[in-house]
């Protein structure tokens, strides 16, 4: 979707079910000294996402804006997906490093049907037609391609705010 310049998107990062994001926090939590029972873990996500966008943004030279957190209430068919955006301008500037035989290839082979899967953008023509759609497989192929450190983020642990007074 594109508004005002700008194209929405949702970035399969990996997700924190049982993930390396998951447990960067959970290291985080036992580093600091946390109670892992205190930790908002909601706001927590929200607050590394955004800072997974940034770090990924400056390796790429281009602005990822946060727009929310999808997190499914079941794991078992998908994870959390970042919804975001990136200017027409990044955007093409991505395709002039990334637009490559390489990425052709990748889109062509995971975007076609198979068993269990149906697809409705199949090969890379049709996906190149939905530019959020390609989006998702650009950025698919980068995380795969690329060797980003997210081990050093800077993100806030968030604890939950209660309202029991103590006496």
């Amino acid at each position: 979707m594109n508004t005002k310049n700008k194209i929405n998107f949702s970035l399969n990062f990996g997700g924190f079910y049982h993930s390396e994001h998951s447990e960067t926090i959970e290291n985080n939590i036992e580093l600091y000294g946390y109670d892992w029972e205190e930790v908002d873990y909601t706001k927590t996500h929200t607050n590394y996402c955004k800072a997974f966008l940034n770090r990924l943004g400056e390796e790429l030279d281009v602005n990822l804006s946060f727009i929310s957190l999808d997190s499914p209430r079941q794991y078992n068919f998908t994870t959390d997906k970042i919804f975001c955006s990136i200017s027409d301008k990044d955007f093409k500037a991505l395709l002039s490093t990334y637009d490559t035989k390489e990425l052709y290839n990748y889109i062509e082979e995971h975007s076609k049907s198979r068993s269990g899967f149906t697809s409705f953008y199949s090969g890379y023509a049709e996906v190149k037609k939905e530019t959020d759609i390609f989006l998702q497989y650009l950025f698919n192929y980068i995380l795969i391609d690329e060797d980003f450190n997210i081990y050093d983020l800077e993100y806030e642990t968030e604890i939950k705010e209660t309202n029991l007074i103590k006496q």
